[in-house]
């Protein structure tokens, strides 16, 4: 018993035979994946100096509250202090002459 090929048919419609180990495969090409591995790596070093930039922004905004926060709890305990503040009492209604009557 003789085994068969098996068969495809081709452009114009023809019966022809293919070999096992001449079938193409569908693949990506090495100048495809180089150039992909390209473009990954300046999208990388774009997100990178992004974060970066921002870590760094970060940290100054930091360092500019954290130097204006005593100044902050100054105000605060300034502002608590003379709305609990309160007027002298005044005993009397007209002072100029209660001074000069005694």
């Amino acid at each position: 018993m003789r085994l068969s090929r098996p068969q495809h048919e081709g452009e114009a419609g023809q019966r022809t035979t293919c070999r096992a180990g001449a079938r193409r495969l569908r693949a990506f090409t090495l100048m495809e994946l180089v150039l992909a591995a390209g473009i990954m790596a300046i999208v990388l070093v774009a997100i990178n100096g992004i974060f970066f930039s921002a870590m760094r922004l970060r940290e100054s905004v930091t360092e500019a509250v954290d130097g204006s926060l005593p100044v902050q709890q100054a105000c605060d305990t300034l502002r608590r202090d003379l709305a609990c503040a309160m007027p002298r009492p005044r005993t009397e209604f007209f002072p100029a002459i209660s001074r000069s009557a005694a």
